[in-house]
């Protein structure tokens, strides 16, 4: 089968190869990838050495269990499908249940793929940050993959929604996903804030901090600044099995929170590259 390798001596340090056929264990199921989500910290792993050369990159893939686990437990064969495991850039790859969700009938399956390393980690980072209903929220990076959840996941949860980023075409479509104010850096920010969700670092972490009125609360996503993984992000979801997964599939179908799918290949299974 085909899948996208780690290789130091080619551009950008992956390519795609031929790999032996995914053996399933007793606790996995054997997943026919639909759609697989490239993050940034993909080509962290890659270049890193975090995946030895030979291995097979991706975190985030959506499809059809083709194989049930033998032990019975979780989804049967047909069964659509999410995961944040090892592995997921390869036309077949075998995950362990308590790493899979079930894909609503009303979620695409494109949308579901982007979900797991950036809309968990939009996720765990709101709920770490409290009940936000009537609260003044500033997104840092909110251009991104993390940064467009945590704008509709805020919103959606009642908040007052400040979306920072790096240029004025870059917040094309904030407003539209729930964002109230969309700055440029910190330009315009002139109210203090009561939460700040983080995604840049650095200097600007400080700077936005520094907006945060007294008891005000600070969330700063894993791997925010560009040094982050996906093994890193997977770490994070993996401490809550298929939970956080799950937990965006349900929010999805309700609310019709939706990522960025920049790349949709018609009528065929493909890759959908995170916007950030």
């Amino acid at each position: 089968m085909r899948a996208i390798i780690v290789d130091p001596s080619a551009p950008a340090a992956l390519r795609l190869a031929d790999v032996p056929e995914p053996v399933s264990g007793p606790s996995q199921v054997l997943l026919e990838v639909h759609h697989a989500s490239l993050n940034h910290g993909d080509l962290n792993d890659a270049r890193s050495g975090r995946v030895a050369p030979g291995g097979v990159l991706g975190s985030d893939a959506a499809g059809v269990v083709a194989h049930a686990a033998a032990d019975g437990r979780g989804p049967a064969a047909g069964t659509r499908v999410v995961t944040l495991a090892p592995g997921a850039f390869a036309e077949r790859s075998a995950v362990e249940v308590g790493a899979l969700a079930e894909v609503p009938p009303s979620v695409d399956l494109a949308e579901a793929a982007a979900s797991p390393v950036a809309g968990v980690a939009a996720l765990r980072a709101l709920r770490a940050a409290g009940a936000v209903l009537g609260k003044r929220v500033l997104i840092t990076g909110a251009s991104g993959g993390v940064g467009r959840f945590a704008v509709q996941l805020a919103a959606h949860a009642g908040a007052h929604v400040i979306a920072s980023v790096g240029s004025v075409a870059r917040g094309e479509g904030l407003a539209k996903a729930g964002a109230d104010e969309v700055v440029v850096g910190l330009d315009g920010v002139d109210q203090p804030v009561d939460v700040v969700l983080d995604n840049v670092g650095g200097p600007q972490l400080v700077a936005a901090w520094e907006q945060a009125r007294g008891g005000g609360r600070l969330a700063r996503r894993v791997g925010a600044g560009g040094r982050g993984s996906a093994g890193t992000a997977r770490a994070a979801g993996e401490r809550q099995g298929g939970t956080g997964c799950a937990a965006r599939c349900r929010i999805t179908a309700a609310s019709q929170i939706t990522p960025s799918v920049a790349n949709r290949p018609p009528n065929r299974p493909g890759c959908v590259p995170q916007d950030g």
